[in-house]
């Protein structure tokens, strides 16, 4: 059973979506830390992390994230009955942010299998700044990465990633979170620098 996806990016020059695609497998577990690599490439780039940027860049590093082009109203695919289980609305806003444009993402999920729940949306994750998207992706790698392990110590579970592998990736994703100059006399440019 496949995670049934929508992404729809938006960006401060169009009225319609520069990037409406239609995924039959893209769970936020897999989108929101791509989105978060594309992110910071294009940040250390010094470019606007746009559609178009990450069209190209996903085609190159992970083809899977992409899905078809949808030509289709976007509202057919965000009411009841539709067969959508995510909705990841990515909106490019001018900013303080490098380059001088923010990042911001929502992601919905529709509980498409619980009773009495009637395909309503639920707002399930947030990030209105690239460290929140770092912040948020790396999370969600470490509990996949802990949900990897539990299941191979029961014996349970087809093809997976290996545990470390993630760990791995997550520690990366959040080594590019700004921290405070701590008390020990690192300076404040060191300590600011992991997302440049």
């Amino acid at each position: 059973m496949g995670a049934r996806a929508i992404i729809e990016w938006h960006q401060p020059e169009n009225e319609l979506p520069a990037l409406l695609q239609r995924n039959p497998w893209l769970s936020p577990g897999t989108f929101l830390p791509a989105l978060a690599d594309f992110v910071q490439t294009a940040r250390e780039t010094d470019h606007a992390p746009s559609a178009e940027l990450f069209r190209g860049w996903a085609a190159e590093r992970v083809p899977y994230v992409l899905g078809e082009d949808e030509t289709r109203d976007r509202m057919l695919f965000l009411r009841p009955g539709s067969d959508v289980q995510f909705h990841y609305l990515v909106q490019l806003t001018e900013d303080d942010q490098p380059a001088g444009q923010a990042l911001r993402v929502t992601v919905r999920e529709r509980n498409l299998f619980h009773p009495g729940a009637g395909g309503r949306w639920e707002v399930t994750h947030q990030a209105g700044t690239d460290e929140e998207l770092f912040e948020l992706a790396a999370g969600l790698l470490e509990r996949q990465a802990a949900r990897i392990r539990r299941l191979t110590a029961e014996g349970r579970g087809g093809p997976m990633p290996a545990a470390h592998e993630v760990a791995d990736r997550a520690a990366q994703i959040r080594a590019r979170i700004s921290r405070p100059a701590e008390a020990d006399g690192r300076d404040h440019e060191a300590a600011g620098s992991v997302t440049a």
